[in-house]
C-alpha cells in the first residue's frame, strides 16, 4: 500500500479506522474476518493479512491472500527478515503505512508442510524468489536460503537435490525444477555439502560434492576419511566400512571412465589410497603374501637395501594424508615379516636347516633391515611402538640392529642422546649383547657393573 499522493481526507479516514475504530471496536479477537474485511476494502492489505495470520482458524487463508497480492506487487514488504510480521520503517514510512514480513509468513507455513510433502513446501518457498534482504552488505535471496534450511531440517538430500546413479548419470531433484539462470542448483548443493562437512557428516558431504561437480573437494574429504579409518577397518562400524568400500568402488570406476577429472596431485593421492585400501583388505584377511605384493607395487616402503635411498627421497615429497597412514602400514608389514619368519622356523622344526631355509631367512632379514634403515632416515617422528617393534625384529636378526638405528638417528638434526627413545634403544641393545659368562655370575652388582662398562664402551664407539 502506498499513501503518498493521496488526498488529506483519505489519509484522515484511514487514521480514524486504524486508531479510533480499531481492533477493539470491531472485536477483532472474536471476529477477525470482520475486521479483515474493513482493512482489506480500504486498501490496508498488510494489516488485513496480519489480522488473519494471528488467528489459528484463518492463518492458512492469510498465507494464500499474501501470495496472491505479492505476485501482483500490491504489498509493502519488510526490509529485514527479523522484523515482526507487521512493522513500519521509522522516519521513512508515513502513517498509517505498515510493512508485511512476507518471508516469515511463508517460512512458518512451510514448516508445517515440510514433513508431509517437500514438493508442496518448495512450491510455497518459490513465492519468495523475488524477495531479497541485505546481510553484511550482500544480497541474500530468500528462496535458495530457505530451501537450504529445508534440506538440512528434513535431510531429504536425494529427493530435493538429486543424486547420481551408479553409472554417474544425475537424477534431478525437486529443486532443479525451480532453479534456473538466477538460482543454480550446484551452488545450493555445494553450500549444503560444506555445512555437512563442518558438522562431521562426511559421507553425505562427499556424495553432494560429487553431485555438484566439485571433484577436488570430494576427493579431499574422502581421502581424509580414508586416512582416518583405513587402518582400523576391522574395528569400525558396518556402516563406515560399507560407505568407504562403496565410495571406493564407485570412484575407481568413474575415474577409470574419465567421468571424474582430477588434478595430477589429487589423482596420485587417490591411487595411493587405492593401493593402501587393497593392502589392508589383504592384511585383515591374513593374505600376507598378497599384502606384501601390494607394498612392492605401491613402492611406499623399501623391501631391499637398494631401495632405501630412493624411498627416503620420495618420502620428502609425499602427501601428508598418506604419511599419516605410514606408521600403521609399517606395523602391518613388520607383523607380516614376523609371521613369515615364525612360519619358516615352524616348518623346519622337525628337520635340519638347509640352504633353502637360509636363503628365505636372509630375504626376510634384508626386508626388515631395509625398513629399519628407512625409518631411521626419514624426517618423521614415529611412535615408540614402531621403534620398539623394529628393535625386537632386529634383535632376532642381528645383535647390532638397535645400534644401526642409533647411528641413523644420530645423522638426524633432531637427534638427542638423552631422549627416552634413544635410552630405550640403548637399553635394548645392551640386553641383546651375548654375555654367556654372566649367566654363571651370582653377584648382581658385578653384572650391573659389567653392563655399565659395556654401555660406556658402546657410547665411545658410537
Amino acid at each position: 500500500m502506498a499513501l503518498p499522493g493521496f488526498s488529506a481526507p483519505y489519509v484522515i479516514t484511514f487514521l480514524c479506522l486504524l486508531i479510533i475504530l480499531g481492533e477493539t471496536y470491531f472485536n477483532a479477537s472474536e471476529q477477525p474476518h470482520v475486521y479483515f474485511q474493513m482493512l482489506f476494502l480500504t486498501g490496508q492489505f498488510e494489516a488485513a493479512i496480519e489480522i488473519l495470520y494471528r488467528s489459528a482458524k484463518f492463518a492458512t487463508h492469510s498465507v494464500h491472500i499474501a501470495i496472491a497480492l505479492n505476485e501482483q506487487g500490491f504489498l509493502a514488504l519488510s526490509d529485514n527478515i527479523s522484523r515482526p510480521v507487521l512493522s513500519s520503517m521509522n522516519n521513512v514510512d508515513p502513517k498509517p503505512l505498515k510493512r508485511l514480513n512476507f518471508c516469515t509468513i511463508i517460512k512458518t507455513y512451510v514448516g508445517t508442510l515440510s514433513e508431509v510433502d517437500s514438493e508442496i513446501a518448495l512450491n510455497y518457498l518459490f513465492c519468495l524468489r523475488n524477495v531479497c534482504y541485505k546481510k553484511k552488505e550482500k544480497s541474500l535471496h530468500m528462496f535458495p536460503q530457505l530451501v537450504y534450511e529445508l534440506v538440512l531440517n528434513t535431510e531429504l538430500y536425494d529427493r530435493i537435490l538429486g543424486y547420481l546413479e551408479p553409472d554417474g548419470c544425475k537424477v534431478k531433484g525437486l529443486y532443479d525444477e525451480f532453479a534456473g539462470s538466477k538460482f543454480r542448483s550446484e551452488d545450493l548443493i555445494y553450500h549444503v555439502a560444506s555445512y555437512l562437512e563442518s558438522k562431521g557428516d562426511y559421507f553425505n558431504a562427499i556424495k553432494l560434492y560429487e553431485l555438484c561437480g566439485n571433484y577436488e573437494k570430494m576427493m579431499l574429504v574422502w581421502s581424509n576419511q580414508m586416512s582416518r579409518h583405513l587402518t582400523s577397518l576391522s574395528s569400525q562400524s558396518e556402516e563406515i566400512r560399507n560407505n568407504l568400500h562403496n565410495y571406493f568402488e564407485l570412484f575407481s570406476k568413474r575415474i577409470d571412465d574419465s567421468r571424474i577429472m582430477l588434478h595430477a596431485d589429487t589423482r596420485c593421492i587417490f591411487d595411493a589410497f587405492h593401493l593402501l585400501y587393497t593392502f589392508f583388505q589383504y592384511y585383515n584377511n591374513k593374505e600376507y603374501h598378497s599384502a606384501l605384493s601390494i607394498i612392492q607395487q605401491s613402492k611406499f616402503l623399501p623391501l631391499s637395501n637398494e631401495e632405501v635411498e630412493l624411498k627416503v627421497s620420495e618420502f620428502k615429497s609425499a602427501n601428508m594424508l598418506v604419511i599419516q597412514v605410514l606408521p600403521d602400514v609399517l606395523m602391518a608389514v613388520m607383523n607380516i615379516l614376523h609371521f613369515q619368519y615364525n612360519a619358516l622356523k615352524l616348518s623346519y622344526s622337525n628337520r635340519q636347516l638347509d640352504d633353502s631355509f637360509e636363503k628365505t631367512a636372509k630375504a626376510l632379514r634384508n626386508k626388515a633391515q631395509a625398513i629399519t634403515s628407512f625409518v631411521g632416515r626419514v624426517p618423521f617422528q614415529f611412535t615408540s611402538d614402531i621403534y620398539s617393534r623394529l628393535v625386537q625384529m632386529e634383535k632376532k636378526n642381528s645383535t647390532l640392529g638397535a645400534f644401526e638405528i642409533l647411528e641413523q638417528k644420530a645423522n638426524d638434526s633432531s637427534f638427542c642422546s638423552s631422549s627416552s627413545m634413544i635410552a630405550q634403544l640403548m637399553k635394548d641393545s645392551i640386553k641383546s649383547t651375548p654375555l654367556k659368562y654372566t649367566e654363571n655370575m651370582n653377584n648382581k652388582q658385578q653384572v650391573e657393573e659389567l653392563q655399565q662398562d659395556q654401555y660406556e664402551h658402546h657410547i665411545l664407539n658410537f
